[in-house]
């Protein structure tokens, strides 16, 4: 028994009375899975099966930096304050304000503490809970030498103003508990700030329909010497070097007469550039005129003009090649 799905794709189905398929790309909307059974004598019967998908919406987690569960071994009530400037109040108990704050630390979430707490020497005098991968920064009075807890950051080479010269030390933490001893001089007491880490989420390709019902796969870390084709032995050469190391896709030859207005789609999980290798000796399809032209090329078997567009987070639609020369290839590099 064979299978095929109407929005591409194929396979065989396992049974007699009963079957199951399996590894089945479904794409959004109806697919038709049509099964066929053929016997010795050359019989055939179909069932048809319809199946409706829908593209999951997943909602990210927040990615907002808050800090939780503040607590001074002193009793005292440190407060959390947001954007932090140039003029912001340092401590809970002087009217002391910050001054040539690095930029990096501009806008970013501090906590008050109180200077009277500066001969402190627990260490666990400080404790607080963030809700994502962060930089906790401490300024420490630049005039005294450095409790032992504060070993385990690293001095940034940086300083800012209080009432005193403070030198910024830094530490990463993932989500979870942070804990800062004592400050132990008789300076100022030390300040903190939270900046929250850059959340990197990788490129990811899905949901690829095929017209043609071929299965074009998804590639990553595009090189010179890399496959262009499923059906040809061709491989990519002078590739610019903003394409090398993205996502590709690799499709058929074959394909390249298709003129299908919706061809080719996928789905992208984050804003991406998508980059569309069409033959230099042919005249561009409509559907490509949306795209902008990079006035670079690359070589598969011929030279290669390159086009982009750029996406947000979803579905990618593009048409068919509609030429005899060499099918388009794809890529696709994160924003």
């Amino acid at each position: 028994m064979i299978w095929k799905n109407s929005r591409g794709g194929s396979g065989i189905a396992v049974g007699t009375a009963t079957w199951s398929i399996s590894g089945v790309s479904l794409a959004e909307g109806d697919n038709i899975l049509t099964i066929t059974a053929t016997d010795a004598a050359g019989n055939a019967g179909s069932q048809v099966v319809t199946v409706f998908y829908r593209i999951p919406v997943i909602t990210p987690p927040s990615t907002n930096l808050a800090i939780t569960n503040l607590t001074a071994a002193s009793g005292k009530s440190y407060r959390v304050k947001q954007g932090l400037i140039n003029g912001s109040t340092c401590y809970i108990d002087r009217s002391y304000v910050y001054s040539e704050v690095p930029t990096y630390l501009l806008q970013s979430t501090y906590i008050q503490t109180a200077n009277s707490d500066k001969l402190r020497t627990e260490s666990v005098f400080l404790s607080f809970t963030i809700n994502i991968p962060s930089t906790v920064y401490v300024a420490f009075d630049d005039r005294y030498a450095v409790p032992s807890w504060l070993s385990g950051f690293t001095n940034t080479g940086n300083k800012l103003k209080t009432e005193s010269l403070m030198k910024i030390f830094k530490k990463d933490y993932t989500a979870g508990k942070v804990t800062l001893g004592g400050n132990g001089n008789a300076g100022n007491q030390y300040t903190v700030m939270v900046v929250k880490k850059p959340v990197v989420v990788d490129l990811a390709i899905s949901y690829l329909t095929v017209a043609s019902g071929k299965i074009y796969p998804v590639k990553s870390a595009l090189a010179n010497g890399s496959t262009c084709y499923i059906d040809r032995s061709y491989v990519y050469s002078e590739v610019p070097s903003y394409l090398l190391k993205s996502m590709y896709m690799q499709t058929a030859n074959d394909d390249k007469l298709r003129t299908d207005s919706a061809f080719l789609s996928f789905n992208i999980n984050i804003a991406a550039t998508v980059y569309v290798a069409f033959d230099d000796r042919y005249p561009v399809p409509s559907w490509l005129l949306s795209f902008t032209n990079t006035g670079n090329k690359l070589k598969t078997e011929s030279l290669m003009k390159i086009f982009k567009k750029d996406y947000a987070a979803g579905k990618v639609t593009l048409g068919g090649n509609g030429h005899s020369g060499n099918q388009y290839t794809v890529m696709a590099v994160r924003k």
